[in-house]
């Protein structure tokens, strides 16, 4: 069973799996890891918070760091971020994942 830790919703999946993982095990998780990368992200198009909170840890140990450098730390600090993300002046415009390898 593999580990995930999701930081931020720039699409870094950072997964913690067995040293020597079976070609299977990889080819069956390689559609799941990808939809999660695509949820964190295109969840914004249509404001749908529960597409992004099945892809994210929802405790404590929640870590996103943006690339200005802000450190969001657990669950309910991330969560503060709603009253900006649901204003109707928030909008999704595009994203665009290319070359994706996982």
């Amino acid at each position: 069973m593999a580990l995930a830790l999701l930081l931020g919703c720039a699409g870094l999946l950072v997964a913690c799996r067995p040293a020597r993982p079976d070609a299977r095990d990889l080819a069956a998780e390689r559609p799941r890891v990808e939809q999660a990368i695509r949820d964190c992200i295109g969840w914004a198009k249509n404001k749908d918070l529960d597409r992004l909170y099945r892809v994210i840890a929802p405790d404590a140990g929640y870590l996103e760091v943006s690339p200005e450098g802000r450190v969001t730390r657990g669950i309910q600090e991330f969560k503060q971020n709603e009253k900006i993300w649901m204003n109707p002046d928030f909008k999704a415009v595009r994203y665009d994942i290319r070359e994706l390898q996982i």
